[in-house]
């Protein structure tokens, strides 16, 4: 399988995995037997496309759609606003109506400013990636105020 990448700088990409692991530990500590989450890598976002242009890049506090933890990514250009994924953790339900907790303890790192990322075309096969056409963006501090 091939598809664009963004992978976020290293800095944020090892914020993520630090909480990522929180979450899950807690998720797979509070629920009911038969529910569980394990973790999901690489943590970048995939997409047909990522803008070429970027004036504000940030990461929110994750969420959940029953299936998948994922942190929302918003990639801004002025007033307009595209919005990714990164996955981090497959969610397993024993029942239906089994939904994670996601509270407000871990959020005092949200949103988390991005000031730097690559983005490359990856290839996904056999559980191992591999990155070509890489290209990185820096957005300025102008661009942050």
């Amino acid at each position: 399988m091939q598809t664009q990448t963004l992978i976020p700088h290293r800095d944020a990409v090892l914020k993520l995995s630090r909480f990522s692991k929180k979450i899950i530990y807690s998720f797979n500590k509070e629920n009911h037997p038969g529910n569980f989450a394990f973790p999901i890598f690489p943590l970048w976002s995939f997409a047909d496309f990522f803008p070429g242009t970027v004036t504000k890049a940030e990461i929110l506090f994750p969420k959940s759609d029953g299936k998948n933890f994922y942190f929302p990514l918003e990639l801004w250009n002025g007033d307009l606003k595209r919005e990714y994924r990164i996955n981090f953790a497959a969610i397993h339900c024993g029942t239906e109506n089994a939904m994670p907790n996601m509270d407000d303890r871990f959020c005092s790192e949200f949103p988390l400013s991005v000031p730097c990322y690559k983005t490359g075309l990856a290839v996904i096969e056999n559980n191992s990636w591999k990155i070509f056409d890489e290209k990185w963006f820096k957005i300025g501090k102008k661009q942050h105020e």
